[in-house]
C-alpha cells in the first residue's frame, strides 16, 4: 500500500508545523522537512456547501478542524483522516469521513511493513503523552498482535 499524507493549510499545517517550529518542536522540524520534500501535500480547503458549513458552524470547532471536516467532504480520494481530537473524531465518524486516531495508524503502518515494529513502539511511546491512559497501553498490544 502506498502512503500519502495531506496537511489543512490553514489549520493544521500553521498549528503542527508554524507553531511548532517557533516552540522549537522536533516532530515540527520532521513535518516541516516532509512538506518541503513534498512527501506531504497542503491543501487549502474551500468552503462547503451551506447546509454543510450552517452544520460544522454548529459544532464550534477550531478554524483548523473546520478545514479537515471541508477537506473530507470536497475529497473522495483518502483512505482515512488522522486525528488527534476525540470531538472531531466524532464529528468527522457522524459525516461518515472515515476518522482514525494516531496510534491506530501506527499499527496499520506496521502491519502493512511500511514501518517496522520497533519503529511502531517508538513513534506510540513518542505520542503516549498525548493519550489518555490506556491508549498506548492498548495499541502496543495491538502492535504486538496480541490484541
Amino acid at each position: 500500500m502506498s502512503w500519502t499524507f495531506t496537511l489543512a493549510k490553514k489549520g493544521v499545517k500553521a498549528e503542527a508545523v508554524d507553531l511548532g517550529l517557533q516552540a522549537g518542536y522536533s516532530d515540527a522540524l520532521e513535518l516541516y522537512r516532509l512538506i518541503k520534500a513534498e512527501a506531504i501535500t497542503v491543501a487549502k480547503a474551500q468552503p462547503a456547501v451551506p447546509p454543510f458549513e450552517t452544520v460544522v458552524a454548529a459544532y464550534d470547532v477550531e478554524p483548523g478542524d473546520v478545514e479537515i471536516l471541508r477537506l473530507c467532504r470536497l475529497a473522495s480520494d483518502y483512505d482515512h483522516v488522522v486525528v488527534d481530537d476525540r470531538l472531531l473524531y466524532l464529528i468527522l465518524h457522524r459525516f461518515a469521513m472515515r476518522p482514525i486516531f494516531l496510534p491506530d495508524l501506527i499499527i496499520a503502518m506496521a502491519r502493512e511493513m511500511a514501518i517496522t515494529e520497533e519503529t511502531g513502539e517508538q513513534l506510540l511511546e513518542a505520542i503516549r503523552s498525548r493519550y489518555r491512559t490506556g491508549f498506548i497501553e492498548h495499541s502496543l498490544l495491538m502492535l504486538k498482535e496480541v490484541l
